[in-house]
């Protein structure tokens, strides 16, 4: 019986001992991969750089720029299997219910990978445009058509330069992937930076009010520019807030307008009726 003891208090002692060099060694775990994702308001991009499209015809970015379309440029790579086309329904998604007609933008991807080839870009494209249609035909499109989806290629040179001029930092993972934050760019016309947008979920008002800003007037309506006046947008969380205090004074003055505009009505129409 003793025997039995010993031999249990020993079998004990060696576990709480392994226990303690277990806990005592730090935890291995892989280092987080190095991404970045940060463009600057109003840097001008480089629309310059040689690219190629998904048919495989030579194309630089100002292409694209016509100087009274909004610009959504989309990063990403086409032999990713899950995030890149999360970030492009979500995106649709919020085009469809954001009200604004299509012809008051279009859509831009390009790779992230040097890889990639137009022989990739083309099924990608495909099937946004197909997601597109899909949205349309069931009713979660607003407005008239669905927008232009197109998705480019370009090599290393070119990719690192435009990212770089839109603070994006990506690395290749050891499987091949492409390790890169998630999210889009609103562009203006001419090709500087509206506002960025991080996620794969989007509020379809705050993409409005992102594009609304970013044509510079060309599109929208009168309250859409109001709230854009009294509002600040929150890059943190892709969202245009009202301060409290600000809103209360405009609401303020509205009600003072309004309630002026009514007495001058009631007696501009007792004086006819006199």
């Amino acid at each position: 019986m003793n025997a039995a003891r010993r031999f249990l208090a020993a079998g004990l002692a060696a576990f709480v001992v392994a226990c303690g060099v277990a806990s005592a060694a730090p935890l291995a775990l892989a280092p987080a991969p190095a991404v970045r994702f940060d463009p600057e308001p109003g840097a001008a991009l480089p629309l310059h750089l040689p690219m190629q499209t998904s048919r495989g015809v030579p194309a630089t970015l100002d292409r694209y720029f016509d100087g009274q379309r909004t610009v959504v440029l989309v990063p990403g790579y086409y032999g990713c299997t899950q995030l890149c086309g999360l970030v492009m329904h979500g995106l649709l998604e919020a085009l469809g219910q954001s009200g604004l007609p299509a012809s008051a933008w279009r859509v831009v991807g390009f790779s992230l990978d040097a890889d990639d080839t137009p022989a990739t870009a083309r099924p990608r494209e495909s099937d946004d445009l197909a997601y597109a249609r899909f949205l349309a035909s069931n009713g979660r499109w607003r407005g008239d058509a669905p927008p232009a989806i197109d998705l480019l290629t370009a090599g290393a040179p070119a990719i690192q330069t435009l990212s770089r001029a839109l603070g994006i930092e990506s690395t290749r993972a050891a499987d091949r992937s492409i390790d890169h934050a998630a999210g889009f760019v609103v562009v203006t016309p001419d090709g500087r930076i509206a506002r960025h947008f991080s996620g794969v979920s989007f509020e379809p008002r705050d993409l409005r009010l992102a594009l609304v800003e970013a044509s510079q007037g060309r599109v929208g309506t009168l309250p859409d520019r109001l709230v854009l006046l009294c509002s600040h947008y929150d890059p943190a969380v892709g969202r245009y807030t009202v301060p409290l205090m600000l809103g209360l004074r405009v609401l303020g003055v509205l009600g003072v307008l309004a309630g002026g505009t009514w007495l001058w009505r009631r007696r501009h129409a007792g004086g006819g009726d006199a």
